[in-house]
């Protein structure tokens, strides 16, 4: 792994030491010996070449065979490319190949960290060079695909960094047996001196601290040995978490200090969190004396109510602006569903008091606790930074989820469970609107009967979320627009429509919509307002952007109107290049930054 790239891969599932023989510490990960100036080495040969070289940072690179090596077999090639990943391309063009081995001797007896340099050339999938790499008769690399882990790209440098120890004689032979495919390849070989003794570790410090997430700093000294680590973190010394999660990051013995940083999510409000550091090489591991921060008090938001047709928040009249977001807690659009990481930046860069609305839906019938584990990741972070939360629990339509109306007066038991399991999960101010489903059939002769039921089951469950109809994608009737409002249980009617971005409001919504929320004395809100599907969109992103603002505008200025959160606003989630161009985009896209531009006059 060359780090200026952040190419952290490992060679090993387990992400740790592992000793593979009593000469060899193994399973490290690709090396990231560039770009941090010259470092020192037993030896540095280019394989295959006839002169020597000096790389970017002013290490000079021995031809092969150097002075105190003894070659035999394979066969030589110089093939000259542009190499990615390197800025060292020259050090690539030559390379061994076949059934080889290196003898090199007047080494210092002791544990060393053995660099090896690849390239994938004529490779053009999975599987066809797959081979085996031996130190001191024992294998540091089982079965390297080098195309596999070069990313599925040939002409990539790859560096892979192991552990080997030099025994009293001073001899390492690295040898490239007979391969399972094709044969092994080498293009470059360094050793570097003997590691000094377990990694240093100083300089901790935590950063960066939210209610729900804080960045965890620290300095590695590695002793010439190449260095895994991890950071633990808990309530108490025990620690019991870690990041990152599973494997461990890793840093070149190469390098003198290594300042290293990683974040950690989904951390409670007004809580002290213990932190260490914990690093290891080919010495032995390493942990740091025990630290503490304290994240601050989540951002005060206030619970929303409903006062006749206006929505109310700290004692003022509040109308929402806000976004769709329904991979979020599904996943079922690609590059949707966020880490605790992602979540929370996403949240902590919205305006204040925005509204996001989620498809919180199982993925089959049954009650899905991979979801309600992603509904915790979003809460969370619409949590530590005040934010408000609309959930709907099942779909009309026939996309990510299982679960859609049985249209029954008395909801199915699998309705029930997953209905429950959501609304009594998180009670407080943060899920301020649950809906019972998302564009279910108001032509079906029993969608009142039911809808009235799942609102009662909510309301039953919290008394003080606020339900909405999820509703209203092709009912231009206001009679029947009221009828199935009409439960005391339902607080907000929706509207869902696709039109013109204009500067004023259709019809549908501020005409018919609106005129059912007046006769029931109730507030409505646009759950779904999108400038796609032949309504008028512009046809790209950056056309659209402008035209959000007037939108949100348009429909804040009526009188019972209580918000507009915009259709599929993050489809192309933490990728602002992954967008569609009609509908949102994703975070950092023009859509994106027009609407935190939005300065809502409503947001209490």
């Amino acid at each position: 792994m060359l780090s200026k790239f952040k190419r952290w891969r490992t060679l090993c599932a387990i992400g740790i030491f592992s000793v593979l023989a009593p000469a060899i510490v193994a399973c490290n990960p690709i090396g990231d010996s560039e770009g941090f100036g010259p470092w020192p080495a037993q030896f540095r040969y280019r394989i295959g070449a006839t002169s020597s070289f000096t790389d970017v940072d002013g290490n000079v690179w021995a031809p092969d065979p150097g002075p105190s090596t003894q070659t035999s077999g394979g066969t030589i090639d110089y093939t000259p490319h542009s190499v990615p990943n390197t800025n060292n391309d020259a050090l690539y063009a030559t390379e061994r190949w076949g059934v080889f081995s290196y003898h090199f001797t007047g080494l210092t007896p002791g544990v060393a960290v053995l660099h090896m340099y690849f390239r994938a050339t004529w490779e053009a999938a999975e599987g066809q060079r797959v081979f085996d790499v031996v130190a001191n008769g024992a294998t540091i690399m089982d079965e390297f695909d080098i195309y596999k882990d070069s990313g599925d790209a040939a002409w990539t440098a790859d560096e892979q960094d192991h552990d080997v120890t030099i025994g009293s004689d001073g001899v390492l032979d690295v040898s490239f047996p007979a391969a399972t495919a094709n044969y092994g390849v080498l293009s470059a070989i360094a050793l570097s001196p003997a590691i000094s003794g377990v990694p240093g570790l100083s300089s901790l410090s935590a950063s960066d601290i939210t209610a729900s997430s804080a960045q965890l700093n620290a300095v590695i000294a590695p002793k010439n040995g190449t260095t895994s680590y991890h950071f633990e973190y808990g309530t108490t010394a025990s620690y019991g978490s870690r990041v990152p999660a599973s494997s461990d990051r890793w840093v070149s013995g190469t390098r003198s200090n290594a300042t290293v940083a990683e974040t950690v999510s989904g951390l409670s409000p007004s809580t002290t969190y213990h932190y260490r550091l914990v690093a290891s090489n080919g010495s032995g591991s390493a942990s740091s004396g025990d630290q503490t921060f304290t994240t601050p008090a989540a951002t005060s938001s206030g619970r929303i109510t409903r006062s006749g047709s206006q929505l109310r928040l700290n004692g003022a009249q509040y109308k929402f602006t806000g976004f769709n977001w329904y991979g979020a807690i599904t996943g079922c659009r690609p590059g949707e569903l966020p880490t605790a990481a992602e979540a929370d930046a996403i949240f902590a860069a919205l305006p204040v008091h925005t509204m996001v609305r989620v498809w919180a839906m199982p993925s089959g019938t049954s009650v899905d606790t991979a979801r309600l584990a992603a509904l915790d990741v979003i809460y969370n972070a619409a949590h530590a930074h005040g934010h408000y939360l609309d959930l709907v629990l099942e779909n009309g339509l026939s996309d990510c989820t299982g679960l859609h109306p049985t249209y029954s007066a008395t909801p199915s038991a699998a309705e029930i469970a997953w209905l429950d399991a959501v609304v009594t999960r998180h009670t407080d101010e943060t899920v301020a609107i649950i809906e019972p489903a998302n564009e279910a059939n108001t032509g079906d002769a029993n969608f009142k009967a039911w809808n009235d039921a799942m609102a009662a089951r909510i309301k039953a469950d919290n008394p003080n979320v606020l339900v909405g109809t999820g509703t209203g994608n092709n009912d231009s009737n206001q009679s029947v627009i009221q009828n199935y409002s009409s439960s005391s249980n339902i607080d907000l009617i929706s509207y869902h429509g696709y039109s013109s971005p204009t500067n004023s409001c259709e019809a549908r919504a501020c005409t018919i919509t609106a005129g059912a929320a007046a006769a029931l004395n109730k507030p409505w809100y646009a759950g779904e307002r999108g400038f796609c599907c032949g309504g008028g969109s512009t046809g790209t992103n950056a056309g659209n952007a402008p035209l959000l603002g007037p939108m949100y505008t348009a429909f804040l200025n009526n009188s019972t109107n209580a918000g507009v959160t915009y259709w599929d606003f993050l489809r192309g989630g933490t990728d602002p290049t992954s967008i569609t161009p009609d509908v949102g985009g994703g975070v950092g896209s023009p859509m994106w930054n027009a609407f935190k531009a939005y300065s809502n006059p409503y947001h209490a």
